[in-house]
């Protein structure tokens, strides 16, 4: 087909008429700002659920020691009408620590600058349920961190302003409706999904079936395949052992 014929094919279609065009695209719009809306009204309890931390540490000078732990009070609150279930929170723990200034320490007049500590810790806290208009907290008895192990080389003492600090990464949240959703800090928060960031160290339990499935997949092929190069292995070292005949 030539590219005159092609041009008379394109020309001799139906393509309808601007009002039918016109109709079709009104009415996908529609039906997008239908599931928006529609969100929109199913997350409003979730989202009146507030999620912080309070980290607080022994305040030491350089030359005093170490600080070895930390204490990390978590607080849920529920600002909604009705009860509200928190699966599982994700969140990191960081330090900063106080250094000999690599250019203007000096004896006389030691000077200290702000390093981050060697690593983060990932902790997780849940499930637990929050009853309307109130506030789940463990300040009574708070979450102890060992942080020793995070202190950078020449550390002289953790950081008094910012010697400790949190970021929350996800809450896998259920609402009365028995909806599942994921609420991250600077995120719309969003209904759960096989692709959902984090899905990995998600409880068995919060995925359907079918994604817990799709999420093992990848671990039973590589055991079958380690159990098939093992068999073959064996089966190898059987025949050269073999006495000949």
């Amino acid at each position: 087909m030539s590219m005159s014929d092609a041009a008379d094919w394109l020309r001799d279609l139906d393509w309808g008429s601007v009002p039918a065009w016109v109709g079709a695209v009104s009415f996908v719009l529609a039906f997008k700002i239908f599931l928006r809306d529609r969100t929109t009204t199913q997350r409003q309890q979730v989202n009146l659920l507030g999620l912080w931390m309070k980290p607080t540490w022994d305040i030491k000078m350089p030359g005093e020691g170490l600080a070895h732990e930390i204490t990390l009070a978590r607080f849920v609150r529920n600002g909604s009408e009705l009860p509200i279930d928190v699966v599982q929170i994700a969140y990191d723990v960081q330090t900063c620590w106080m250094v000999p200034h690599p250019e203007q320490w000096r004896p006389d007049l030691p000077v200290y600058g702000s390093v981050p500590g060697t690593d983060r810790m990932r902790f997780y806290a849940g499930p637990l349920r929050v009853v309307p208009g109130e506030t789940w907290s463990d300040e009574a008895e708070p979450q102890r961190v060992n942080i020793a192990h995070l202190a950078p080389p020449n550390a002289a003492a953790i950081d008094i302003i910012d010697g400790a600090s949190y970021k929350i990464r996800w809450a896998l949240v259920s609402d009365n409706a028995g909806q599942r959703w994921v609420v991250r800090p600077g995120h719309p928060t969003r209904r759960v999904r096989w692709y959902s960031p984090g899905r990995n160290a998600y409880p068995r339990n919060w995925l359907p079936w079918y994604q817990w499935t799709l999420r093992r997949l990848p671990h039973w092929i590589r055991e079958m395949w380690a159990r098939r190069r093992s068999r073959r292995k064996l089966t190898d070292q059987g025949r050269s052992q073999a006495p000949t005949i």
